[in-house]
């Protein structure tokens, strides 16, 4: 039987309005759905949303019956109930055993379709070989024949496909960025000199950002059954195999042709930054703190034409809130209605598991808190799409037990207005 998505009718909670605060909607949940493997581990919401000029898209990653992973796209009404069919992306090879994992989507340059992008793993291969591969939707979601863009690109497994759209569709793995043109073809790949996690496409070129782990030059050598020593233990330079490094953290952030900064964090991370623009600012958001402790959801405003800054204006970094300790590869998301950022990530609760929780930005820079999935049941990986002025959707997955689902809320922050009216 075909899933149910986003089903069921949204109420607004009725205690916000009065106070002026952002309204959050009802939790909007999904039928049961077949897990999700976790073999390519990129720092990626669960689910991936845009809107062309027809509305909503989601895609999303979910295990077939060879335990392979498979994309699905679906379109979503403005209200959040599921318009049109249910609809399976067809990978690159017809290999059973294919595993495509970690959809992302944009609206195409021309507004009518979408650009999907994926992580491909051949299961039947030795060492499991990745690619990174898209294919074009059309208004219906009909898909095109899907095109490998690169064959196992630097660290495949944990780099994500990014497709974003503005002026042109743009799609970044690994080291490269390419450029799809309205007719189709694919411009020659543009290296970049970083793995992003997150790039927006507002000018003529993206801006992308990434985050990194730094080895000291300081290492200890600790002996190991497979690990030898020259001269003897701890006699002399031990080998790379035998050395434990520290690590500290750096964010950078590139405009292509434009302007680049690293900025220099003093912990050790998985996590990855996100970016959004208004098209007057540039926001990047970033995990500030070690992961198995937890620390503080931080954020930098940017002048378009100042990005260089980035690493030398802390006086423009603004505390969002807090996530609790962690690990593996995860980043926060964020939108904008032009008016305000909306910036989402999980935190870790104290019996373990995550909840989802969002801050908006508005112009001035006032921050305000927002829970948004905070039940017993484990909340991650959000992703947040702005729907219309004042209103987002923000989706994530949410797992009870060995029960997986999609789960969505809307944020409504327009009842202050109606409310002066």
């Amino acid at each position: 039987m075909r899933p149910s998505l986003f089903g069921i009718a949204c109420l607004v909670l009725t205690s916000s309005a009065a106070l002026a605060q952002p309204a959050v909607e009802t939790e909007i949940v999904s039928d049961p759905l077949p897990a999700r493997g976790e073999l390519a581990h990129v720092a990626a919401p669960a689910i991936a949303m845009a809107r062309d000029s027809r509305g909503i898209a989601i895609a999303w990653a979910a295990q077939n019956f060879r335990l392979a992973n498979t994309i699905y796209v679906t379109r979503l009404s403005d209200a959040g109930h599921v318009v049109g069919e249910l609809r399976e992306v067809p990978k690159s090879s017809s290999t059973d055993l294919m595993d495509a994992s970690a959809p992302s989507i944009s609206a195409s340059s021309s507004g009518n379709g979408f650009t999907l992008g994926w992580v491909e793993i051949n299961l039947s291969a030795a060492g499991m070989p990745a690619s990174a591969v898209y294919c074009e939707l059309d208004a219906d979601l009909h898909a095109s024949t899907p095109h490998v863009l690169i064959a196992s690109p630097p660290n495949a497994t944990d780099a994500p496909v990014l497709a974003r759209s503005g002026k042109s569709s743009w799609i970044a793995s690994g080291g490269l960025l390419w450029r799809i043109r309205a007719d189709g073809s694919v411009d020659v790949p543009i290296p970049t000199g970083m793995t992003p996690s997150d790039m927006i496409a507002t000018a003529d070129y993206p801006l992308l950002v990434s985050g990194s782990r730094v080895a000291s030059s300081n290492f200890t050598c600790a002996p190991s059954p497979n690990c030898t020593v020259q001269g003897g233990p701890f006699k002399g330079a031990c080998y790379d195999s035998c050395r434990i490094y520290q690590y500290t953290s750096a964010l950078q952030v590139v405009w292509l042709y434009s302007g680049f900064a690293v900025k220099a964090l003093p912990f050790d991370t998985f996590a990855q930054p996100a970016v959004q623009s208004n098209g007057r600012d540039i926001i990047v958001v970033w995990f500030n703190g070690n992961q198995q402790n937890g620390g503080l959801v931080t954020a930098a405003r940017l002048d378009p034409l100042s990005v260089s800054d980035f690493a030398r204006l802390p006086q423009h970094e603004l505390v969002l809130g807090s996530f609790g300790p962690d690990a593996g590869r995860n980043r926060p998301d964020t939108a904008t209605d032009g008016e305000r950022y909306l910036v989402v990530w999980r935190t870790t609760t104290t019996s373990g598991d995550h909840d989802v929780v969002a801050a908006s930005i508005d112009g001035p820079g006032s921050v305000t808190y927002l829970p948004i999935a905070t039940s017993v049941a484990d909340e991650r990986d959000p992703s947040v799409l702005a729907v219309g002025p004042g209103r987002f959707l923000v989706a994530y997955e949410k797992i009870s037990g060995v029960e997986r689902r999609l789960a969505g809320r809307f944020i409504d922050f327009e009842q202050r207005r109606r409310a002066v009216r």
